[in-house]
């Protein structure tokens, strides 16, 4: 832990009279805890972390022995904010402290141990690991977090898992549930058969008796098991709440080919609605025509739109409160990719790095935006591994292609000195860090040179 004390003695004060912390309890030992980019295995007298700094911070877990399955969250903290934990056995996570009143107390004694040096339990922050995240997080706010992602801004793939077994657990009660019901069938069959006999003599009524007793029994065994079937059913029926209540949401990015087909649903409505007004009024007939034939996509307007998708991000934007809006998206799926390596939050950045990446008019419309999102990138491109565009796992990657592209748009239009300095930048970052030159022409955009006999 030296690292966190790198920082001045008036920084280290400050925080740790005004910084936020997070109160975790009963988690098991040896689990894997981290805040943002820190991480470590905690001890038996872990309570949590103090000293952080007020902004977006990434929360984490994992057992010792599953690394690959995170549990992670984000959250905002403000200054000397107190956030309660607790550990979830059945999800293997942490969720709020349950029991308001008693986080109250809680954040009180916490408040006091702060004061305390000699205070052990809480963990301080690394400063350094700070800086790392504020950089990938500028433009994720409070209010991104709270309303535009999810009501929790919570995820994790553990939750996908619980939703599956609870899907199979279903499955098999109900399998289980159609067998027994045979039986039963086939056993109150049988029974009315042998009712006919059953006055033969004594042992028969005897046997009669048994068999009642029998199928009593067997009605309260049918009857406990569907009570568990609706118990699961309950069950399901909360898992698939608490997954839609837990994942992420990402706004819309439509490939070139879901953008068409949206197009054309968008025009078949409109003129189902032309149809009803030319109804009501017959002369607007003509000015409905031409409104119909402007919206159909002609092969050179769809061959424009493969080339140039600035259609697709003005689509995008218009769904968004801000254009800011969305390369916080793009940043938090990041984080949720690199430090919580979820498979949807690596789509979600591929899809926003892709479409603004491919946007001719788009970089002349939205200068602002391009400038913001060059910056960006290039703070992300740092966290990847030097060997990102030469090993063999990763060297066919989107971004090959991608790059290439937003280099040859850049390179056609006239940017202003701000923009010009934070491509030449990138430019420079890629070149060292990666050895890769994207201004060079590819071999398959370079001209083919046959030689005649």
């Amino acid at each position: 832990m030296s690292e966190s004390l790198k920082i001045s003695p008036d920084r280290a004060t400050e925080l740790a009279k005004n910084g936020a912390a997070l109160l975790c309890l009963e988690l098991p030992e040896k689990t894997l805890f981290g805040i943002d980019y820190l991480t470590f295995e905690i001890g038996d007298q872990f309570k949590g972390v103090k000293m952080i700094p007020p902004g977006p911070h990434f929360i984490h877990t994992c057992l010792c022995n599953d690394n690959y399955n995170r549990m992670g969250f984000f959250l905002w903290l403000n200054l000397k904010q107190v956030n309660s934990y607790l550990w979830q056995k059945d999800l293997d996570c942490m969720i709020a402290y349950p029991d308001k009143e008693q986080a109250e107390r809680l954040q009180q004694s916490i408040d006091q141990s702060n004061n305390r040096k000699d205070d052990r339990s809480f963990i301080p922050n690394r400063q350094t690991y700070h800086k790392r995240i504020c950089g990938n997080s500028t433009f994720i706010k409070e209010f991104f977090l709270c309303v535009s992602f999810c009501c929790e801004y919570v995820f994790a793939k553990q939750y996908a898992q619980m939703y599956i077994c609870v899907c199979d657990n279903k499955k098999k009660v109900e399998e289980e549930w159609k067998r027994t019901s045979g039986k039963m069938a086939m056993c109150e069959e049988d029974s009315k058969k042998e009712e006919k006999d059953a006055h033969r003599n004594e042992r028969d009524r005897r046997q009669e008796t048994e068999e009642e007793a029998e199928t009593n029994r067997k009605e309260l065994e049918m009857h406990a098991e569907k009570t568990s079937r609706l118990d699961h059913g309950k069950q399901y029926d909360m898992a698939r709440f608490e997954l839609k209540r837990y994942h992420p949401y990402y706004c819309n990015i439509p490939s070139v080919a879901s953008f068409q087909r949206q197009a054309l649903s968008n025009q078949n409505k409109h003129k189902q609605k032309s149809v009803s007004d030319s109804n009501n009024d017959k002369r607007g007939d003509g000015q409905d025509n031409e409104s119909q034939s402007s919206t159909i996509f002609t092969a050179s307007q769809l061959t424009k739109l493969h080339m140039d998708r600035t259609p697709i991000l003005k689509y995008v934007l218009e769904k968004l409160t801000d254009e800011s809006e969305l390369l916080a998206e793009m940043q938090y799926s990041f984080v949720c990719f690199l430090i919580g390596r979820t498979l949807s939050g690596l789509e979600q950045w591929k899809r926003i790095v892709d479409l603004l990446c491919n946007c001719e008019e788009g970089v002349e419309l939205y200068k602002d935006l391009y400038l913001k999102f060059i910056r960006i990138i290039s703070i992300q491109l740092k966290e990847l591994p030097d060997d990102f565009f030469t090993n063999e796992l990763t060297s066919t990657n989107f971004l090959n292609k991608s790059l290439h592209n937003l280099m040859q748009i850049l390179s056609e239009t006239q940017m202003s000195k701000p923009m010009s300095t934070q491509v030449s930048f990138l430019k420079t970052l890629l070149l060292q860090k990666f050895q890769k030159n994207f201004d060079a022409t590819d071999d398959e955009d370079q001209p083919i040179v046959v030689q005649l006999p």
